[in-house]
C-alpha cells in the first residue's frame, strides 16, 4: 500500500491508493481517480491544482438561467469544460437551485440557510452557511413611509414578502398566474421606478432592471 499526497485548494489532500482503484492522468494538472467497493460505494474524485494558471473553476446552471433544468454532461459540453460535478440541490420540476448561488460576483439565488460551498481568492475551499457573515434581507418603503422586506430572489413568491426577479431569471415575471392581487415594479439601473403593473401578465426584464413582486392589499 502507497501513500500519495496531492495538493488541492491549497490543502494536503492524503488519499490512500488500493488495489483495483483506477487513475486517469491524461489531462494536465487534473488527476481522476474511481474506486468501487463491497459496501457498496462508487467513488469518483477529481484532484485538480487550481493554482496552476492552466486550470480554472466556473460555476454554471441549467440552460444558464435561474429556472433551467440541464443534465451535467450536456452543462459540461456547452461550457467546453474537461470535468463537471452536480454540487447542488435542485427543484425537481424547475431546476431551481435551492441554495445561494453566485455567478461572476453577482447573486443568482439568495442563500436560504442551505449550505454552500465557496472559493477564496487564494482558492482555499470553505463550506457553510454564509448568512452569518452578511444580511441578505432589504427592505424597501413606500410612499406612505411603510417598509417591506425583500426576501426572495428569482424564486418562487410567498405573498407575505416581496421577490426580486433579475434577467438571470430567464423568463417573464409570474405575474397575475401568482394571485389576483399583484403589484409589479419595474425598476431601473439607476433605481428609479420605471413602470408599476397591477394584476397584469407577467413580463420579460429590460436588460439592465430588475422587477420587485409581492401582494397589494384590496
Amino acid at each position: 500500500m502507497k501513500l500519495f499526497k496531492y495538493l488541492i485548494i491549497s490543502q494536503i489532500l492524503i488519499v490512500i491508493v488500493l488495489a483495483g482503484d483506477n487513475w486517469d492522468y491524461s489531462i494536465p494538472n487534473v488527476s481522476y481517480f474511481h474506486r468501487t467497493t463491497n459496501e457498496p460505494w462508487d467513488i469518483h474524485m477529481l484532484i485538480i491544482d487550481l493554482k496552476n494558471p492552466g486550470t480554472s473553476l466556473k460555476n454554471v446552471i441549467g440552460q444558464d438561467k435561474a429556472w433551467g433544468r440541464e443534465v451535467v454532461s450536456q452543462m459540461a459540453e456547452r461550457h467546453e469544460a474537461i470535468a463537471a460535478v452536480n454540487t447542488d440541490f435542485c427543484g425537481y420540476d424547475r431546476g431551481i437551485p435551492e441554495g445561494l448561488c453566485v455567478i461572476d460576483n453577482e447573486i443568482i439565488i439568495a442563500p436560504k440557510y442551505r449550505t454552500a460551498i465557496g472559493f477564496t481568492d487564494s482558492y482555499s475551499a470553505q463550506i457553510g452557511m454564509w448568512t452569518d457573515r452578511w444580511n441578505w434581507y432589504a427592505k424597501i418603503r413606500d410612499a406612505e413611509g411603510n417598509e417591506h422586506d425583500v426576501v426572495m430572489m428569482n424564486l418562487d413568491i410567498n405573498l407575505d414578502w416581496l421577490c426580486l426577479f433579475t434577467n438571470e431569471y430567464g423568463h417573464t415575471t409570474p405575474g397575475k398566474s401568482v394571485s389576483s392581487n399583484v403589484v409589479e415594479v419595474v425598476v431601473g439601473s439607476d433605481s428609479t421606478v420605471q413602470e408599476i403593473r397591477k394584476n397584469e401578465a407577467g413580463i420579460q426584464i429590460p436588460t439592465g432592471c430588475y422587477v420587485l413582486t409581492g401582494r397589494f392589499d384590496d
